[in-house]
């Protein structure tokens, strides 16, 4: 009669542990913020300049967090799309933290100024930032058509314009 209770004992207890750690696992194991406040840091250039960079490149500049909350705080604290991709160039040339870079950009150094204390040639890095502007630009309009199209619930997407024949 003992072992009976006990084994009813142990089985409710691991019966209770798999409620949370079965196959769908609690959000706040796997670091989602319920509240949904990780969402909200998420903007739309942010995760466009995320995804201008692989993700070797923001573990390279030191950045820990999910680079699209990162772009997107940096963002919001007042850096510019440009400036920012600046930024993460020169951190990636000089093996340098981006963080680091932003507190002294924030300090009032100008770009030019960082990249020679890197030992980053700042021409170079200016002409590749605007390549990857427009590269983000491209994506800003992509994200917002995707938008547009998901807000419209009901209707057919629009279909892709046809290709005219030459003759």
């Amino acid at each position: 009669m003992i072992r009976l209770g006990i084994f009813a004992l142990l089985c409710a207890c691991s019966a209770g542990a798999q409620e949370t750690l079965g196959l769908s696992a609690d959000p706040a194991l796997i670091g989602i913020n319920k509240s949904g406040a990780d969402r909200q840091a998420v903007t739309e250039l942010g995760l466009a300049v995320s995804l201008a960079f692989d993700a070797t490149t923001w573990i390279e500049v030191g950045v820990s967090t999910p680079p699209v909350q990162a772009a997107s705080l940096l963002i919001k604290k007042g850096h510019y799309r440009l400036e920012l991709l600046q930024l993460v160039l020169i951190a990636k040339d000089s093996k340098g933290r981006l963080l680091d870079l932003t507190a002294k950009r924030a300090k009032g150094a100008s770009l030019r100024s960082l990249a020679q204390e890197a030992g980053v040639d700042y021409d170079g890095v200016y002409v590749r930032a605007g390549r990857l502007a427009v590269e983000v630009d491209r994506r800003l309009k992509e994200n917002a058509r995707v938008r547009a199209d998901i807000s419209r619930p009901g209707e057919e997407p629009p279909s892709p314009p046809r290709k005219r024949r030459k003759r």
